[in-house]
């Protein structure tokens, strides 16, 4: 099976750096924009197919974003673009209610390699119809912890979110 989804995520916010970003020497008040969004390719095995539901599989991410500093005191800008491309592993619990066309899942895409991790999870209440329209609300939650040589970098983007389906 095969899951596509595109995902716009974009943060504000200001804070205290005493940190060299692209070049540039941050020290005292940063305003900083982070975007991740992302095109996921997921390919997966349904290991179990009925009103319990379980699948396990892989996940292509592709981020088409970037982070940007800008100083405060001189509006001086810094921007690393994030124009990466990693697999996950992916997984899928999903419990239907008989008859009704209701359900709830949780998912979740995880990489870790030593200190570096991210985890992409979240838990749905969702609608299907009987022709494959659906509408589904949760809440997601996304980490993000790297430490290389040059980046270090903990960033965590979570809340609520609707969306629209097609099961076909």
């Amino acid at each position: 099976n095969v899951l596509l989804t595109s995902i716009e995520i974009d943060q504000s916010g200001s804070g205290t750096l005493t940190q060299t970003f692209d070049g540039v020497d941050f020290s005292g008040s940063v305003d900083s924009t982070v975007d991740l969004s992302h095109i996921d390719a997921t390919f997966y095995y349904e290991l179990l197919d009925n009103w319990v539901n379980l699948d396990l599989g892989l996940t292509v991410r592709k981020f088409d974003g970037e982070v940007e500093l800008v100083r405060a005191t001189d509006g001086r800008t810094a921007q690393e673009d994030i124009d990466y491309t990693i697999p996950l592993l992916y997984g899928k619990a999903r419990f239907d209610l008989p008859l009704t066309g209701l359900y709830v899942s949780a998912s979740g895409n995880w990489l870790g390699a030593g200190s570096n991790s991210f985890l992409d999870s979240m838990v749905i209440v969702g609608y299907e119809s009987s022709i494959g329209l659906g509408l589904e609300a949760g809440y997601r939650d996304i980490t993000l912890s790297v430490d290389e040589d040059d980046f270090e970098a903990d960033m965590g983007f979570s809340g609520i979110f609707a969306a629209a389906t097609f099961h076909f």
